[in-house]
């Protein structure tokens, strides 16, 4: 029997879980830049390079749209994931009532303000002349979608946090084909020019948001949605702020991408024109793409982390990120290799085909492509940092990686290098960063030596140690056994008393034979981790799962006494509780031997 049969806890589990919310996540991240590509390369074909710069220079506007929604969305999505691993239900059904409260108020409130100051918002976006009609255009059916924008692209991480990835993927592909259809219709047929690009955009995310009202119609949410919180001001903004304070750095993160756009457009025009405005604006749809990958990778982590963080379960969260971090790796690599190789086939994609462009573009493409395996690490670092309350770091990633490098040293190199040297400033942004990130990890190792062993910042005195078991089991009752042996040797260990100890070794054994009776039953095939605590006279064992959905507090008996099945659990132990976590069937069972 090989290792894994034999019970060592390993990843089994957790990557099948990661790989089940990464597709979709992916899917769900394309929603926030996908309509960004596909704009770019409608307009750039159908309507010519200079609708293509002037979407680009109203991209700043609908970065402020996905701030508010990462701030509030991703925020709320944070809590309600640790919250869900505390099983803090309430908590976190009313975490997620609050976001949406705040999110439909603040995208009223930006429609009036934006209505009112639409020319000067032009002005401010960009000094060319030629192009301003054109941003004023797209711009003027944007503003009045604000609502229809921000609350989907906020929701969709709430379902994700209760376990409805699948939904919350199939939400945002909605939105991103009907953007694409409405495109070819708004601007081809209806001949609606650049308006119908902005037109299409809010469309799609109307018919998209649809699918909310079916998670909030079905019975097996975890999540609880209340308007009386509305009646509880001084509570409604607690939540906020603290939801606020979360996804502060994701959401940071997006202002200075809108602050890093704007002032890179302003360095650009100065340099290179506007060709080198068009040779950006590819530049930043080839971020927008490689992004659905590694925001995709960084972001289908965090649910799992979320609750993984919250149990306590460090070694999980250590199996989850190590996961995030090869696909990171396997993506970035993938999408670095395809610009640097064909970065005028990527050109003409955009519909940039005139000679002088060509010449400015593909040395622009190449060495901004260097950047993105920077960019993979930062993403990492970023949603990492959020997920485990690590505010500070994230939202220094958030700083140094946006702006606080970037711009500075574009501008001097520019002045030595050209246009170049703005290109090559996005390489050393992200190394940056890099260095910061170890530089926090060395100073906390230093301040508070033995806590840390690893950049994770996880405890070392917390979820580890010889009071500590942990196994994965396979579908089998040969596995049942490695972990039972395995379990047997710990409770001698810890010097338990020998009809303590059988109590624990017989309700145990018991749950993992359920586990595979009724978790995966048939030829469903899966594994289960098994975790045990022992900490001031209790002993509280943890057993999770990705199987069918099984609570056996439904199927144990009312009285006390039995001596076999899930009667012997219930007789033996001093609680039995149950939670569906993420699609995880998660069983607490309590032993107090202490008294």
């Amino acid at each position: 029997m090989n290792t894994i049969a034999m019970g060592a806890r390993h990843s089994g589990l957790l990557d099948r879980k990661y790989r089940e919310f990464f597709i979709p996540t992916i899917l769900m991240s394309m929603t926030t830049t996908m309509s960004i590509v596909v704009d770019s390369i409608i307009v750039g074909n159908m309507l010519g390079a200079d609708a293509l710069a002037a979407v680009n220079l109203a991209l700043p506007v609908m970065m402020v749209y996905t701030s508010v929604a990462v701030m509030l969305g991703f925020g709320a999505a944070t809590i309600i994931s640790v919250s869900f691993g505390k099983r803090q239900t309430g908590y976190a059904g009313e975490i997620f009532s609050s976001a949406i409260v705040g999110m439909l108020a603040i995208s009223l409130l930006l429609v009036i303000g934006q209505s009112l100051y639409l020319e000067s918002i032009t002005n401010i976006l960009t000094k060319e002349p030629s192009l301003r009609p054109l941003v004023y255009d797209f711009l003027e059916e944007l503003v009045y979608g604000a609502p229809l924008i921000i609350l989907p692209l906020g929701l969709v991480y709430s379902l994700r946090a209760d376990g409805w990835v699948k939904m919350a993927s199939a939400m945002l592909i909605t939105s991103n084909l009907v953007n694409l259809a409405l495109d070819l219709l708004y601007i081809g047929p209806l001949g609606m020019g650049i308006s119908g690009s902005s037109l299409a955009t809010v469309s799609g995310y109307a018919v998209g948001g649809l699918f909310f009202f079916a998670y909030a119609k079905s019975s097996e949410r975890n999540l609880g949605f209340d308007m009386s919180i509305c009646m509880h001001p001084g509570r409604l903004l607690k939540n906020l702020k603290e939801i606020a304070v979360t996804g502060a750095p994701a959401a940071l993160s997006s202002i200075l991408i809108t602050i890093k756009i704007l002032a890179i457009n302003i360095m650009v025009q100065d340099v290179a024109g506007k060709t080198g405005v068009i040779a950006f604006s590819v530049c930043l749809s080839c971020l927008s793409f490689a992004s659905m990958f590694i925001s995709g990778a960084a972001q289908a982590m965090t649910p799992i982390v979320g609750v993984l963080y919250g149990e306590k379960d460090y070694l999980g969260v250590r199996f989850v990120v190590k996961r995030a971090a090869q696909v990171l790796l396997i993506s970035g690599v993938i999408v670095v290799l395809l610009l640097e190789l064909f970065p005028g086939t990527v050109l003409h994609l955009f519909g940039v085909r005139a000679a002088e462009v060509l010449a400015e573009g593909i040395p622009a493409v190449r060495i901004f492509a260097v950047s993105l395996m920077g960019t993979c690490f930062s993403f990492l670092a970023m949603f990492y940092y959020m997920t485990i309350g690590r505010k500070r770091i994230s939202t220094a990633i958030s700083i140094v990686q946006g702006v606080a490098i970037l711009v500075p040293s574009a501008y001097v190199l520019s002045k030595i290098m050209g246009v170049s040297g703005i290109w090559v400033s996005f390489s050393l942004a992200e190394a940056g960063t890099m260095l910061m990130v170890y530089g926090c990890y060395q100073r906390m190792k230093r301040n508070t030596p033995g806590k840390y062993d690893s950049i994770l910042l996880l405890d070392k005195g917390i979820g580890s140690g010889d009071n500590v078991f942990e196994a994965t089991g396979t579908d089998d009752e040969e596995s049942v056994e490695g972990i039972m042996e395995r379990l047997s040797l710990f409770l001698k260990e810890i010097e338990l008393q020998e009809t303590v100890a059988a109590d624990i070794r017989d309700s145990v054994r018991e749950m993992l034979s359920n586990v595979v009776r009724h978790a995966y039953p048939g030829s469903r095939k899966g594994f289960v981790d098994v975790r045990i605590n022992d900490c001031d006279g209790r002993l509280i064992v943890n057993l999770r799962d990705s199987g069918l959905q099984f609570d056996p507090q439904t199927v144990m008996p009312e009285n006390t006494g039995n001596k076999s099945g899930l009667g012997l659990v219930k007789d033996r132990t001093n609680s039995v509780e149950y939670s569906r976590i993420i699609g995880f069937n998660n069983t607490t069972l309590t032993f107090v031997y202490g008294q």
